[in-house]
């Protein structure tokens, strides 16, 4: 079993420091590092090329945006299974690889296995975050894509982000992941944190914006009819402007825990 940990980062070295981090301390040590960076000037390039270690590759070049570098990761992939963490995001614990590596030796037919995360906010603030059953999709994400490991997939086979969608691309990607269930595979639920993500990406900052293209997935993934589609999309809409103008409410009601400074 051998994993791909992709990075995707533009100016932001405080954060790959913090990634580097975690994925230098995993126990489980038959890993790939893949840093897929857009091109930075903020010293990124020198860090990276400071560290002396053969498990990472990296490269530095323009990109199309944040789905373009992840496609850039999955074409070098060379591991069995792939897991995107970004410039910020952290494993939960130095055994988190070596807990998935054995939940997925179980399972050959196993191409993707996710489980809860810890939310943290720029302040320290944490928030447990549970995952919900993947049949509940067409809901929306289901836990943090940092909590997702993909199976590498052969043949052509293997799923990509469409780039056309700015904001939503990992949904419609975990999508075709998870229609793979119908041919045989498996999906494995974990019920433990498996990453520790930093809250206040671009999907958040322009949330309604990712509404429109999650309703267009919903649409063309899922084939969900219209009226369904609409009301998923008034229940969204409604639950950003609760969480933008009641944030306090909200997080008491989606979070299990909340703890300081973890």
């Amino acid at each position: 079993m051998k994993f791909s940990v992709i990075t995707i980062c533009r100016n932001n070295l405080a954060g790959l420091k913090k990634t580097h981090k975690s994925i230098q301390s995993q126990s489980f040590i038959d890993y790939e590092w893949l840093v897929i960076d857009g091109a930075s000037d903020d010293g990124t390039i020198e860090y990276l090329n400071k560290i002396k270690d053969a498990n990472i590759r990296f490269i530095s070049e323009p990109d199309k945006g944040l789905y373009d570098a992840m496609n850039k990761g999955i074409k070098i992939a060379s591991g069995d299974f792939m897991v995107f963490m970004n410039s910020g995001d952290m494993f939960m614990s130095q055994d988190t690889l070596k807990i998935v590596s054995e939940e997925i030796d179980k399972n050959s037919k196993t191409v993707m296995v996710y489980g809860d995360a810890l939310d943290f906010e720029p302040g320290g603030k944490t928030h447990y975050r549970k995952a919900r059953n993947h049949k509940t999709i067409a809901r929306g994400m289901f836990t943090q894509h940092q909590s997702m490991f993909f199976a590498r997939l052969n043949n052509g086979s293997q799923p990509f982000y469409n780039i056309n969608y700015k904001l939503s691309a990992d949904y419609q990607f975990i999508i075709k992941y998870l229609k793979l269930e119908q041919k045989g595979f498996k999906i494995k639920k974990l019920n433990l944190p498996l990453s520790r993500f930093e809250l206040g990406g671009l999907n958040e900052s322009r949330r309604y914006k990712a509404l429109k293209e999650d309703f267009k997935i919903r649409k063309q993934d899922l084939q969900i009819n219209i009226l369904n589609n609409f009301l998923l999309y008034l229940a969204h809409f409604l639950h950003t402007n609760l969480k933008r103008f009641i944030p306090g409410i909200m997080k008491t009601i989606r979070y299990k825990k909340t703890t300081d400074g973890q």
